[in-house]
């Protein structure tokens, strides 16, 4: 039984709420079935599954892993795998951009002595160019 068949029986027996259900269906097909669906359930195992974690955006990774490991655990329950393959996986970490503004204090240092005042008035009230 492939990973396909065995949503198609998962999704009327997964125990979960309405929206929640269609936000796995979404997910599952957005970003799972082109990698896993095809696959045979018995045959996913927990190395294909970390190197998709890992190939995918950390936003991706973490949405996904959890409709994953639902499929799989709801298939462990019906003694059609022996182990859920995706408990262990260490999903990608999340990467803060560097930031794109300039700190009050450095901003100090960029502007004309002549506007500074002003400047750091606005920007210290967060009023917008219009409201200056």
């Amino acid at each position: 039984m492939t990973l396909d068949e065995w949503t198609k029986t998962a999704w009327t027996i997964l125990g979960v709420r309405p929206l929640t259900l269609k936000n796995y269906q979404y997910k599952y097909d957005k970003h799972l079935k082109i990698r896993f669906g095809c696959q045979e359930l018995a045959k996913i195992d927990r190395k294909q599954i970390q190197l998709w974690a890992l190939e995918s955006s950390p936003t991706v990774g973490r949405s996904c892993l959890p409709v994953l490991s639902s499929l799989f655990r709801c298939a462990v329950d019906y003694e059609l795998i022996p182990a859920n393959p995706c408990h262990g996986i260490k999903k990608k970490p999340h990467v803060v951009p560097k930031r794109s503004h300039i700190l009050l204090d450095e901003l100090a240092d960029e502007v004309d002595k002549r506007y500074r005042e002003p400047v750091l008035f606005v920007a210290m009230h967060g009023l917008r160019a219009s409201e200056a």
